[in-house]
């Protein structure tokens, strides 16, 4: 499959490389699929921080197009990672 990182994520974080992302993608230890097909998860960077990253899957190919660090609590909580 290929993965794509949508530029509107370095635009909006520019913390973020495309590689960090591509790193805590390719690494995310927790992740759910929400009813609308997309996966949100987290995972860690090369800087090892730990990133909240949410991806859709059209036909073989993965783009994230939302990406952040440090996570949202909402994103935690839906992880099962917070009460």
């Amino acid at each position: 499959m290929k993965l794509i990182v949508h530029p509107r994520i370095r635009a909006k974080h520019p913390e973020l490389s495309e590689e960090d992302v591509r790193t805590a993608f390719n690494g995310m230890f927790k992740h759910v699929h929400r009813l609308d097909g997309d996966l949100v998860g987290v995972g860690m960077d090369g800087k090892r921080r730990l990133v909240e990253v949410v991806a859709r899957c059209v036909d073989d190919t993965i783009i994230v197009y939302h990406a952040f660090t440090p996570p949202t609590q909402k994103v935690m909580r839906e992880l099962g990672m917070l009460r």
